[in-house]
């Protein structure tokens, strides 16, 4: 019922009005795109860190990165998920740059849409450029990555980005959250000091009932 040209810079006003801190009780500081005069529309691209793990989200969203086919959809639309996929690649290698000067041991990425970690290269539309940068950028990583998304409303844990020969690359593991009919949430641990993701326990608030 809206154009999303005309919803997105309403969005970040809103829930982005101070690119240097995010918003809650206590303003957290934090590293935004936004301070690049390149990408300064990207405020939602935000990294922190907590003793030796550093986080990030990415404006990546479902149906296809954006790119799902709608009445509406115009060029300018196609140029808005160009130029944000850009700016989401160049902010993951900056993250994975920023992790391995602090000797972090864990990357914690976060964003919205299923990448299609499982499907064929050259199949993830939307997100060939993200998931081949993530690649390239956690093989070369000493220590672990944590995707967290959502999207396709199942909730699990896994291995699933394949590297050489197909076999999953064992220091990047993918946590996606719960979705319509199950509403929960996963409580993941993390030791700031050691660097790494002690363990991540789930939380279903509600489940469909099945009827027969």
């Amino acid at each position: 019922a809206f154009n999303a040209l005309e919803r997105l810079p309403q969005l970040r006003r809103t829930l982005f009005p101070d690119a240097s801190h995010a918003l809650g009780r206590t303003a957290m500081t934090v590293i935004s795109q936004a301070e690049q005069p390149a990408w300064g529309e990207f405020v939602e691209h935000r990294r922190w860190t907590r003793g030796r793990v550093v986080f990030a989200t990415l404006h990546l969203v479902g149906s296809d990165n954006g790119l799902a086919t709608y009445p509406e959809r115009t060029p300018a639309h196609d140029a808005e998920v160009a130029r944000r996929t850009q700016a989401a690649v160049a902010w993951l290698g900056e993250t994975f740059d920023s992790a391995t000067a602090q000797s972090a041991g864990t990357v914690v990425l976060a964003w919205h849409g299923n990448p299609g970690f499982n499907t064929p290269s050259g199949a993830r539309r939307g997100y060939e450029a993200v998931v081949d940068t993530l690649r390239t950028r956690a093989l070369r990583f000493a220590g672990e990555v944590l995707v967290i998304h959502g999207d396709s409303h199942q909730q699990h844990v896994d291995h699933p980005l394949p590297g050489s020969g197909g076999v999953p690359i064992a220091n990047v593991t993918r946590l996606e959250t719960f979705g319509s009919p199950d509403i929960g949430w996963v409580r993941v641990v993390v030791d700031t000091v050691r660097g790494r993701v002690v363990s991540m326990e789930q939380r279903l608030i509600a489940q469909r009932a099945l009827m027969f």
